[in-house]
């Protein structure tokens, strides 16, 4: 499983010099989700700045990890699934094991373009310094990573995984975007590129931004094409069970201990015997309201899987504590 973390990205195109200690609010806004560390660089044109989470197998400073050249720079929240076969594909040596630096290889190697052979989910900004300079930020395939974006008043393009991290940005409007309030009421949720905020956006799936002096420019990566095939049920099946079964194995490796959220439902137990291993852990929420059957539903499928089932019913005071916490 990948570390998690936090990026923040701020371009300037009259080559404004960054406020380090402005850097430092905006990504520790974001603490949250990479609590262990810490890092920021600084270039006359360009300021990014990344938190994680520690993993054994990687030294403190390897995020923002830069080109041989010392002209590349990246700040990666996310993980690699085919970490192994896409580094195959590329030249060495290597000086980490991390999916930073393969990320960054890609792109030094194969340009804006070089995630084709890449499978994973991630957002990511990485600082460009030749020519003159650009900042290039990507987001996975099915938008599984955050990337928020917003123009500030004066003239700075920022990039963060969390709006709070934009807010901290002294000059950015916290104006609330109507119609995307409406669309959260309506849908439930609120569709990209649009945010509560009339100001941030919300970079698309599979879409890159990049940045330059002549201003932002956001393409998609990937093509939507329809591929029809006609198999039998039989084929089918077969078909789907080894995709799926690549899926769940590539998504369990790593060095990082692996959990499976069980709630009861047929798609969990098929994970967690997919995974197959004794020594994972399983976790069920339930509500009081409900927690009958998806409890006993969840307790069922760890016994079967043979593994640790870890459980807790939330109650009326959890909820009161995490709305507080939510705003």
């Amino acid at each position: 499983m990948e570390p998690a973390g936090a990026f923040v990205a701020i371009f300037h195109q009259d080559a404004a010099p960054v406020d380090p200690d402005l850097l430092i609010r905006m990504i520790d806004a974001s603490a949250h989700r990479g609590p262990a560390a810490r890092t920021t660089l600084r270039t006359p044109r360009c300021a990014l700045a990344a938190r994680w989470t520690s993993t054994t197998h990687l030294p403190d400073d390897y995020q923002l990890i830069g080109s041989d050249a010392g002209n590349l720079r990246i700040a990666f929240d996310g993980a690699v699934y085919n970490h192994h076969d896409a580094k195959a594909t590329l030249p060495g040596p290597w000086r980490t094991s991390s999916d930073d630096e393969l990320f960054l290889r890609c792109y030094e190697n194969r340009g804006i373009d070089g995630r084709a052979d890449v499978a994973g989910v991630w957002g990511a900004a990485i600082w460009d310094g030749r020519d003159a300079g650009r900042l290039v930020v990507v987001r996975d395939r099915l938008g599984l990573k955050p990337v928020y974006y917003a123009r500030a008043p004066d003239g700075a393009v920022l990039f963060a995984s969390e709006i709070r991290s934009l807010l901290e940005y002294p000059s950015l409007a916290r104006t609330l975007d109507h119609d995307a309030l409406h669309q959260l009421l309506t849908y439930r949720c609120v569709p990209a590129p649009r945010t509560l905020l009339a100001a941030v956006r919300k970079l698309p799936p599979g879409h890159t931004a990049v940045v330059d002096r002549d201003g932002l420019k956001i393409t998609p990566y990937v093509e939507q094409t329809r591929v029809i095939e006609r198999i039998g049920d039989r084929d089918a099946t077969r078909v789907y069970g080894e995709a799926y079964e690549r899926a769940v194995v590539s998504h369990a490796a790593g060095d990082l201990a692996v959990g499976v959220h069980l709630s009861g439902s047929i798609e969990d137990a098929a994970m967690l015997e997919t995974i197959g291993q004794p020594s994972l852990h399983a976790f069920t929420v339930g509500a009081r309201a409900s927690s009958g059957n998806e409890m006993t539903c969840a307790a069922a499928d760890a016994a079967r899987g043979g593994v640790q089932h870890h459980t807790r019913l939330a109650t009326d005071r959890d909820f009161d504590g995490f709305l507080d916490d939510y705003a």
